[in-house]
């Protein structure tokens, strides 16, 4: 089983990935935050910065992109394979209402038809550029908009194409992020698909990917070959490791994670306020690990200044 570090904006950046890799080495792929490209043609300074191969330690990083124009797509891949890189992941899973309600992301899944339309003119388009041999394009994917029975259609158009691997959030449009993911609508989507399969959608600890490994077992399951890590290996920086078989992270090695993310993050962000913005924001995750800790774990949120900040991180893991 490979494993992916999933994009989440503003969190998974390339101070976090190079980070990340650094303490935790291991993760067989990671993807940037989706780079938002219109009809326009033009990418945002930031998400230049964030998908600059400089700026990449990991040497497994994928660009993904958000957009619902073809040409915008194809323009974009081949930026990217200009500057090196061999894939791009397209954003069809994102439930946030300001994507979808501009057609984008899962968005896109409400009009099957035009989907098929999408694609068929990207494929066309990359053989026109001669692109189609030197860079591959994957899929995230939901499982439809309100009913998981709309993921067989989707199926039979994403089978259509090329596309190098299918990442299925085991939710729908509807669901965001709550309650369970459904598993057996997911069973159906890797049988019927012909390309590789990866999971996403809670595993937060190694019990359950364990539990999922046994209820998709590679003999009846073999297109399933990765599983995407998202808020639960920004939760736990060790996951993968973990559900490798290996061990938990120890305070001392999320304190030097800790540490070196927030020399990162100095070294792009000049205000403090900005850098412990960001390093709260991580620990809205974090914080799950340490539920017996709520006194200590309200001194990090309330930190105006970097000092109480860091001071109060290192009485929570004791280091």
């Amino acid at each position: 089983m490979r494993y992916y570090c999933a994009p989440m904006e503003g969190v998974t950046g390339y101070p976090f990935r190079n980070a990340h890799t650094q303490i935790f080495p291991g993760m067989d792929r990671y993807y940037t935050p989706f780079v938002a490209v219109g009809p326009n043609m033009t990418m945002r300074k930031r998400e230049i910065r964030d998908t600059d191969p400089a700026n990449d330690e990991t040497g497994c990083l994928i660009p993904q992109v958000l957009t619902s124009h073809a040409e915008s797509l194809v323009w974009a891949m081949e930026i990217f394979a200009e500057k090196g890189y061999r894939e791009v992941n397209l954003n069809l899973g994102c439930p946030s209402p300001t994507v979808v309600t501009k057609g984008k992301g899962a968005g896109m899944l409400k009009d099957p038809t035009a989907l098929d339309m999408f694609l068929e003119d990207t494929f066309d388009g990359l053989e026109k550029k001669g692109l189609s041999g030197r860079i591959r394009l994957s899929v995230k994917t939901r499982l439809g908009v309100t009913d998981a029975a709309e993921m067989k259609t989707l199926t039979e158009i994403y089978n259509r194409y090329p596309i190098s691997e299918l990442c299925i959030h085991a939710r729908t449009l509807a669901a965001k992020y709550g309650g369970e993911p459904d598993l057996d609508a997911f069973a159906a989507a890797c049988r019927d698909a012909v390309m590789p399969v990866c999971y996403n959608g809670n595993i937060f600890t190694k019990e359950e990917m364990q539990r999922l490994t046994e209820r998709f077992p590679a003999s009846d399951f073999p297109r399933l070959e990765a599983v995407m890590l998202g808020r639960g290996i920004v939760a736990d920086p060790a996951l993968q490791r973990e559900c490798a078989g290996g061990e938990a992270a120890s305070g001392e090695e999320l304190q030097r994670f800790l540490t070196e993310l927030l020399r990162r993050y100095r070294q792009e962000i000049p205000e403090d306020n900005n850098i412990l913005f960001r390093m709260k924001e991580l620990w809205a995750y974090l914080g799950d690990r340490f539920p017996e800790e709520e006194k200590k774990l309200k001194k990090v949120r309330k930190a105006k200044k970097m000092a109480e900040y860091e001071t109060a991180v290192a009485e929570l893991l004791g280091c």
